[in-house]
């Protein structure tokens, strides 16, 4: 499940501008929080760009072994909703 979410930059997205609109909209007295939201967005920017070639890296490469059945059980199962289906 992690990996899902790794390659998802809508939170990052909007948590950046959420932020800075919120500050613009308070005015003058807010006005010195204004370089912090700008790293703020540079940081949610870079993270979205790093992060997400590695989380689709991650489930295109890995996805199949994670997510393999082994349990003998579930072979069971699966082989008799198979057979029940033809």
């Amino acid at each position: 499940m992690g990996l899902v979410w790794w390659s998802s930059g809508t939170l990052t997205s909007a948590l950046g501008s959420t932020l800075m609109n919120d500050i613009i909209e308070r005015g003058e007295a807010y006005e010195k929080y204004i370089p912090y939201c700008r790293r703020l967005q540079t940081i949610c920017t870079l993270s979205v760009i790093i992060l997400s070639p590695i989380g689709m890296f991650l489930a295109h490469f890995f996805g199949q072994k994670l997510l393999k059945i082994d349990s003998p059980k579930l072979y069971k199962l699966r082989r008799m909703s198979a057979k029940r289906k033809i």
